[in-house]
């Protein structure tokens, strides 16, 4: 095992969570219609759990009032080593008020506690405060269990956080995003600065070309379901020119990591699906044939359609993209399956970010785009769908 880079270590040691033995604790967790989930797939399960692992995904728990600004909160989960951003907004002016980082550990299953201490200046006890937990590793981490959370006081006491009922805001007219795709799309090595080797604490999917594609477009309701490594119809490093369970074989999933459980695809009728693919079948030999990946492709873009039919119609947007990677646009195999379609140009379209990203710091760890790469093509796609696939009726 490679030992960790000071960096790291620094980073590591800087993080305000605090990991507590669950048998210390028996408080109560906090479950409430002020607890929402958003940004991604998940399963209900016993015990008032639920369960997710796709990239991206949050908890959010809103209209929050704090006796004080020295608090922290424990959240409750069974975890394989996951990081998450845990942010911390003043509601009236949705201003960040504190963010910090909370790395978790292999619990082997069992729920345990995590604490992340907040302090921050409230000049108004009758402000109102939301916290997000975002998930900003990928689904290869692990399936993650989540039991609520607790605030507690300095001495590890309750605190009577009055919980604000307003009526929740009905978001089904909100324009919907879904992103398919693999190390691009789950901002594998984002944040390191070469050379470097990828590791939880090097990626997060916030600061993705995807979630910055929805931020440049002002979308807030959006999905990503993204695996590393996979492809159309060969993942990366397969000896055959196809694999056993490539992309396609994951997309259904409530969750990425457990075949049995089929998505329910009317829980999250996007207006427009990006798919970014193709990379990991051609970075090493040997490559599949145009015919194996046009047909691989072919029949994950008839399925996407087909799901969301009975809820969008013939209304549904496609993009698809190949990447900026030096194989990501192999042979123009991409762009030739898509303008064989016959939605091409009308409600299906494609963009190529081949040589985009030209400059040194562009490259984050093991050879993939850093923040400042992945704001390049998030531009180059917000753009492209504003000005190609939005304004299209």
């Amino acid at each position: 095992m490679k030992s960790l880079s000071l960096s790291v270590l620094l980073l590591l040691l800087s993080l305000l969570i605090t990991f507590i033995d669950s048998s210390l604790l028996t408080l109560k967790p906090l479950i409430s219609p002020n607890v929402n989930f958003k940004n991604g797939r998940y399963l209900p399960v016993e015990n008032g759990l639920i369960q997710f692992d796709w990239s991206g995904f949050t908890i959010e728990i809103n209209s929050l009032q704090f006796p004080n600004n020295n608090f922290s909160m424990i959240v409750h989960l069974s975890d394989a080593g996951n990081w998450y951003n845990v942010n911390l907004y003043k509601m009236s002016t949705n201003q960040l008020i504190q963010q910090e980082i909370l790395a978790t550990q292999n619990n082997n299953g069992k729920i345990v506690n995590y604490q992340v201490n907040m302090k921050w200046l409230n000049s108004n006890r009758n402000d109102l405060y939301k916290i997000e937990i975002v998930k900003r590793t990928e689904a290869l981490f692990g399936i993650v269990s989540f039991g609520g959370v607790t605030f507690v006081n300095q001495n590890s006491q309750p605190v009577n956080v009055l919980i604000n009922n307003n009526k929740k805001v009905n978001n089904d007219q909100e324009f919907k995003i879904e992103f398919l795709g693999d190390s691009l799309s789950c901002a594998y090595g984002n944040l390191g600065k070469p050379p470097c080797d990828f590791t939880a604490s090097t990626q997060d999917v916030t600061q993705s070309f995807v979630t910055k594609t929805a931020q440049y477009l002002n979308v807030t309701n959006f999905n990503i379901e993204c695996w590393s490594g996979k492809g159309v119809v060969r993942n990366y490093g397969d000896k055959n020119t196809t694999s056993k369970n490539p992309y396609p074989s994951y997309y259904p999933r409530t969750l990425g990591n457990d075949v049995k459980n089929e998505w329910k695809f009317s829980q999250f009728v996007p207006d427009l699906v990006v798919i970014t693919l193709g990379g990991n079948d051609f970075s090493t030999a040997p490559r599949p044939s145009y015919e194996e990946f046009s047909t691989g492709y072919n029949k994950l873009i008839d399925y996407v359609f087909d799901r969301y039919l009975p809820y969008k119609g013939n209304t549904l947007k496609m993009v698809l993209v190949c990447g900026p990677l030096s194989m990501d646009c192999y042979e123009g195999f991409s762009e030739r399956v898509a303008m064989s379609r016959k939605e091409y140009g009308k409600t299906l379209f494609f963009l190529s970010m081949h040589g985009l990203l030209t400059e040194s710091d562009d490259i984050g760890c093991a050879g993939h785009p850093s923040v400042k790469g992945d704001t390049k093509m998030a531009n180059l796609l917000g753009k492209f769908i504003a000005g190609n696939v939005i304004s299209r009726k």
